[in-house]
């Protein structure tokens, strides 16, 4: 994902493609059964360290569990784990 459901926007930026989806599209995801997602890509701070922490906040409110990125500079980094049951 990247910065999902980020109202800010940097009007400085030279970036020419950007990725980005409204706030609520994490409930879109979850109807989809998506519950996990990775936030480690090359488009995770096009909109800088602000608009990461937002797409983090809206991961949070829709319970998707993310891996590859911190909500804060130092914090410690944690993977998801998904156990398959069959």
């Amino acid at each position: 994902m990247s910065c999902y459901g980020s109202e800010w926007r940097d009007s400085k930026s030279e970036i020419k493609c950007n990725f980005l989806c409204a706030a609520g599209a994490g409930a879109a995801l979850r109807r989809a059964g998506v519950t996990a997602v990775s936030t480690a890509n090359n488009h995770a701070f096009d909109y800088g360290l602000k608009g990461l922490q937002e797409t983090i906040k809206f991961l949070h409110q829709d319970s998707i569990r993310f891996t590859g990125t911190v909500m804060n500079v130092g914090e410690e980094f944690s993977p998801v784990i998904i156990a398959r049951t069959e």
